[in-house]
């Protein structure tokens, strides 16, 4: 990407931060999730963004991430209700309050008349509590805010209890409750599902990069025992992760594996968040980087796709089976960054003006030659746009 198309890109996405980063809600989506907080989304923009402290100097973006931190403590689970998936100390996925589209909101089974509106709150993903981990981990590194470390440090401890009481070592979901929730996200070449409980290679990848998050912050206190514990179970995830997702053949790891502890085997992009999070052992990095750039899996300069063409389950009219969503081409440019794969990152950022320009929509649907078009159910169009974490992909691959 040129230095040019770098600074477009970068003044397109900061004018973009007035419009998602409003209210009492920051961090937030526009478009049908407009006023709506995404602990994903949030996360996602925030440790993408703060990956270049610089952009910890633009103040509404260390304000939204601070309220954004706060906003979603504040919802931490107290209790068992299976209709919300709440969980004590488990964070929410989402909260839907007044400034949110109301009449989607009311649409929900779960939503709530509270005063004059309605408001919606659930905890249906299990990447919400690592990722809250670890972008107050990534906050707190940039601020050495040691004031917002302690008011909010009850609520890491008991997010830190939630994550590690899975004593397999790996957190499995009983559905879809990683970034890919759709229902027919892990089907088999075979057209079969998959036995659930399942371990997601996004969850169990956040849940490592969470412990090591985890034990800076205890580090940063002096507490040397709990941050030595928290790597040493990082460490055992690590090699669990490359045990038992790695798939050889793929020259990929598997998205998930099924109850039995096998690799459901397909080929995805999901790989370049276990790349981004640091977990994938350096003899396979720049494989899975190179992987990555083939051409069932990459569009150049426009984007991954969710699943491969070669999958006999491909079907860019899917909504997450070999369509594009945007912020998985600034992950892997980030992702290769950090292992000194400079040429495939420069690969993956060619893609960033191309999403800029286009409003940095949430995702396209594609066709077996690359085109892309807008990605429609029943007829109308439904990516966002103004997508808080490609928006935040944009800010981490546009400054030095």
């Amino acid at each position: 990407m040129s230095p040019e198309k770098a600074v477009t890109a970068r003044e397109l996405a900061i004018k973009e931060l007035p419009r998602i980063i409003q209210g009492e809600i920051r961090a937030s989506a526009d478009g049908r999730f407009k006023g709506g907080l995404f602990t994903r989304d949030a996360s996602y923009f925030g440790l993408q963004t703060l990956d270049k402290p610089q952009n910890g100097e633009i103040s509404i973006i260390m304000d939204g991430l601070k309220t954004s931190l706060r906003e979603i403590a504040s919802h931490q689970g107290t209790k068992f209700d299976p209709a919300t998936a709440e969980e004590p100390f488990k964070m929410p996925h989402e909260k839907h309050g007044r400034d949110a589209d109301q009449n989607h909101v009311s649409k929900s089974s779960l939503a709530n008349w509270v005063e004059d509106h309605f408001e919606l709150i659930n905890y249906l993903s299990d990447d919400a509590t690592p990722l809250w981990i670890c972008l107050f981990g990534k906050y707190l590194s940039v601020t050495n805010d040691s004031q917002f470390r302690d008011e909010l440090f009850p609520n890491f401890e008991k997010a830190l209890r939630w994550l590690n009481k899975f004593n397999t070592g790996l957190i499995f979901s009983s559905g879809n409750h990683g970034w890919k929730d759709s229902g027919d996200a892990f089907v088999k070449e075979d057209g079969t599902y998959p036995k659930y409980p399942i371990a997601l290679l996004d969850v169990n990848c956040f849940a490592y990069l969470a412990n090591l998050s985890a034990a800076e912050i205890y580090e940063s206190i002096t507490d040397q025992a709990k941050a030595g514990f928290l790597r040493k179970k990082a460490i055992v995830q690590q090699r669990l992760i490359n045990k038992l997702f790695w798939v050889e053949d793929m020259k990929l790891f598997a998205p998930a594996i099924d109850a039995s502890w096998k690799p459901i085997k397909i080929t995805t992009s999901d790989s370049a968040i276990a790349l981004w999070s640091g977990v994938v052992d350096w003899d396979k990095q720049a494989v899975v980087a190179q992987r990555l750039l083939d051409g069932d899996l990459f569009i150049e300069s426009r984007g991954l796709r969710t699943r491969s063409t070669l999958s006999s389950q491909y079907n860019p009219k899917k909504y997450q089976n070999g369509n594009v969503w945007n912020q998985l081409a600034p992950i892997a440019a980030l992702a290769c960054e950090k292992t000194s794969l400079f040429d495939e990152a420069e690969k993956f950022d060619a893609c960033i003006s191309t999403i800029a320009k286009e409003g940095f929509k949430e995702l396209d649907g594609v066709d077996l030659n690359g085109n892309t078009f807008p990605y429609t159910e029943e007829d109308r169009e439904v990516a966002c746009k103004g997508q808080t974490w490609v928006i935040g992909g944009v800010l981490g691959r546009t400054l030095l």
